[in-house]
């Protein structure tokens, strides 16, 4: 799991368009709010426990800190628009309207076709302004982005709306719902497989298989990036000293810890808290 928190401002917009036979992402988080809109192509979704199936027009959207990934697409050709946006983004905004980016709580939308349409058109606004060579279109790029969740917002919020829902809301494995769980809920313990495996009511290997197909990740490696997840938070969010955290989210050896937490974030703890 990787934590993507590098965005080089507070907003971003990205188009991908790629070509290939099979992809499956890791599960990561960012410090940021993501929006991820389908132009082309078919993929199963996971945010958190609950898993997407996209198809074009199909929107998913992260508020920071929630573990996503992509899973494999269901066609080669795939082309998708990318928003990264930090609370700042919205500063303005939000003292008028404080739940504004509570928006980001549906995680899955579908667009009709006609819906679709009026979205990339002002997709294209967006490129145009963004791209542009002068600092005042981010005043545009804002309103243009602001228009286009207020937009989604009303879709979503008709009447007919969730009776137009596929059945794409489909659930993970409910043992793995738990062993997520039970990992949130324990990061900090010594946990085993064996021993979430006798929580959760399955066997050891059949936990450790079941798992890194639902999650594309061994369960000691993600258990590792949740205690990491948690410790990050600590750092940016108190001023426990560093050994206390290590101990508060599981690691008996600072040693350990600040080695563990380099490898993700490529700087140690201490530069991480001083840097963000």
């Amino acid at each position: 799991m990787r934590d993507f928190d590098n965005i080089p401002s507070d907003f971003v917009i990205q188009l991908k368009d790629r070509s290939q036979k099979s992809i499956r992402g890791c599960p990561h988080y960012h410090n940021s709010f993501e929006f991820f809109y389908l132009c082309e192509g078919e993929l199963d979704y996971h945010i958190g426990n609950s898993t997407y199936h996209m198809q074009k027009g199909s929107i998913v959207m992260m508020k920071p800190g929630i573990l996503h990934w992509a899973g494999d697409y269901k066609k080669p050709d795939r082309k998708r628009i990318l928003l990264y946006l930090k609370k700042q983004f919205f500063q303005e905004i939000l003292k008028e309207k404080p739940d504004f980016l509570d928006f980001f709580d549906k995680q899955y939308v579908s667009l009709t076709i006609n819906q679709q349409r009026k979205v990339e058109e002002l997709f294209d606004q967006l490129f145009e302004e963004y791209y542009r060579d002068s600092g005042a279109n981010m005043i545009f790029v804002k309103a243009l982005v602001v228009q286009l969740f207020c937009l989604i917002d009303r879709y979503t919020s008709e009447t007919a709306y969730e009776k137009s829902l596929p059945a794409a809301a489909k659930i993970l494995p409910e043992k793995i719902q738990n062993a997520i769980q039970y990992i949130e809920e324990n990061y900090a313990e010594n946990l085993t497989l064996a021993a979430t495996a006798a929580f959760i009511g399955t066997h050891p290997n059949h936990l450790s298989r079941t798992f890194k197909q639902c999650t594309n990740y061994t369960f000691s490696a993600y258990v590792q990036q949740v205690k990491l997840k948690h410790a990050a938070d600590l750092l940016l969010h108190t001023d426990l000293n560093i050994t206390q955290i290590a101990l508060d989210t599981g690691y008996n050896s600072l040693n350990h810890f600040c080695k563990s937490f380099k490898k993700l974030k490529g700087i140690s703890p201490l530069k991480f808290r001083k840097k963000t």
